[in-house]
C-alpha cells in the first residue's frame, strides 16, 4: 500500500515551533511519507532531529523583532508584509503539493499553507492573541479568518479548566479547533543534580543574544553552577569558564538529562518551553520576553495557577535571581496519536 505523503512546516520564530513538531513527525514517521520544510534556525534543527528526512527551504515571514515596546504593535506595524507573504505561501505550497505529490499539510503557525485541493492542519497555542483595548479583537478576528482556510486546527493544550495556555486558547475560538493535549519531545529523566542553574535560552534574535548576555553577567563571580543551553543549533560550541558551562545545543536525550541534572532552570516564558518543563516536573523560573505580551499572560498564568515564578528581564543583573526559589508545573500528562488523528482526517477527506 502507497503511503500518504505530508509536508510539514513550522514558523522560525526561534526553535519552539519547530521543537514542538518533533514528537508529531516521530509519531507520523512510520505511517507516512513525511516532507519537512522551514528556515532559520528551524532548518539546522530539525536536519539534525531528523537527518534522513527530506527536507525543501521555505522563507519564512522576515519579521523584524523589537528589542523593546510592544510586539503586538510592532507587529501590527508589519501586517502589510506578513500578508504579502501569506499570498506568496499559497502560490508556492501549490507548486510543492503538485512537484512533491503532498496529500495533506501540517503547518505551525505559518497562515498561508491552507490548501483548497488537500487537506491542511494548523498548529497554534494561540487563538486570542494578548494585545491591548480593541486591537486584541481585531488581531483575533484576522486570526480566525486565517485558521477557518484549514481543515482543523490542532490546539496543544488541555481542554479543561487545568491547562497550560489560559485565556491564549480557552474562551472564543474556530468550530474547527481541537484539543490534542500538550505536545514535547522529551521524556524524565531520573538523576542526580549536577548544576544550581540551568538558562535554557530560546526565541528570537535580538532578545535571545541581550538574554544570554544578561545571565553570563548575573552568574559573574557567583558560585553558582550554571549550565547555559544558547539554542543555536547551526553552532557547535562547548566550553566552561569557571562555573559556567555553555553548550550552544543538545540532541533531546541529553537535554532532558540535563534540564533534570539542574536544581532550577531559567527560560523564557515561550509556550514551547512550559510544555517541555511541565512534562519533566523540573523546577523553574520564567523571565519574560520583553514586549511579548503572551509570554508575560502565560509567566502570570503559571505564577497563579502553579506558583512558579518570573522576574523582569531588567531586574537579572541584580541578587533577585538567586533570592527566588523556583517550582514545578505539576500536571498530568497523555501522550496523544496523532497518526490517528490525521488518518480520520483523511478518511473523512
Amino acid at each position: 500500500m502507497v503511503k500518504k505523503k505530508i509536508l510539514i512546516c513550522p514558523l522560525d520564530w526561534g526553535l519552539g515551533h519547530g521543537a514542538r513538531c518533533v514528537s508529531i513527525i516521530h509519531d507520523l514517521n512510520s505511517d507516512f511519507d513525511l516532507l519537512l520544510a522551514g528556515s532559520g534556525r528551524v532548518k539546522p534543527f530539525l536536519q539534525q532531529e531528523f537527518p534522513t528526512l527530506p527536507f525543501i527551504d521555505f522563507e519564512g515571514y522576515n519579521i523584524n523583532y523589537p528589542s523593546g515596546g510592544s510586539m503586538a504593535i510592532k507587529m501590527m506595524a508589519q501586517l502589510p508584509k506578513v500578508i504579502q507573504r501569506i499570498r506568496s505561501e499559497k502560490k508556492e505550497l501549490a507548486k510543492i503539493i503538485e512537484n512533491h505529490g503532498i496529500d495533506l499539510v501540517i503547518s505551525d503557525n505559518r497562515f498561508g499553507l491552507s490548501s483548497d485541493s488537500i487537506p491542511s492542519v494548523y498548529i497554534t497555542h494561540q487563538i486570542n492573541v494578548q494585545a491591548p483595548g480593541l486591537l486584541a479583537n481585531l488581531l483575533y478576528k484576522l486570526h480566525a479568518k486565517y485558521i477557518n482556510r484549514y481543515t482543523e486546527c490542532w490546539i496543544p493544550d488541555f481542554a479543561e479548566s487545568m491547562n497550560l495556555s489560559g485565556a491564549l486558547s480557552h474562551g472564543r475560538k474556530p468550530s474547527i479547533c481541537r484539543y490534542t493535549g500538550p505536545i514535547s519531545r522529551l521524556s524524565k529523566v531520573r538523576t542526580a543534580y549536577k548544576y544550581d542553574y540551568c538558562a535554557l535560552l530560546s526565541g528570537p534574535e535580538p532578545q535571545r543574544t541581550k538574554f544570554e548576555n544578561l545571565i553570563l553577567e548575573t552568574f559573574k563571580g557567583q558560585s553558582a553552577t550554571l549550565l547555559l543551553l544558547q539554542g543555536t543549533p547551526e553552532e557547535h560550541k562547548h566550553m566552561k569558564i569557571d562555573n559556567v558551562e555553555i553548550v550552544s545545543h543538545m540532541n533531546d536525550q541529553d537535554l532532558a538529562k540535563n534540564l533534570c541534572a539542574s536544581k532550577t532552570v531559567i527560560c523564557r516564558s515561550g509556550y514551547s518551553s512550559i510544555m517541555d518543563l511541565s512534562k519533566l516536573g523540573v523546577n523553574c523560573i520564567f523571565v519574560p520576553t520583553p514586549g511579548q505580551t503572551e509570554q508575560y499572560y502565560l509567566a502570570k498564568h503559571h505564577l497563579f495557577e502553579h506558583q512558579v515564578p518570573y522576574i523582569d528581564q531588567h531586574k537579572l543583573g541584580s541578587e533577585l535571581l538567586f533570592k527566588t526559589k523556583g517550582n514545578p508545573i505539576k500536571l498530568d500528562w497523555k501522550e496523544p496519536s496523532f497518526s490517528a488523528m490525521i488518518t480520520e482526517i483523511l478518511i473523512k477527506r
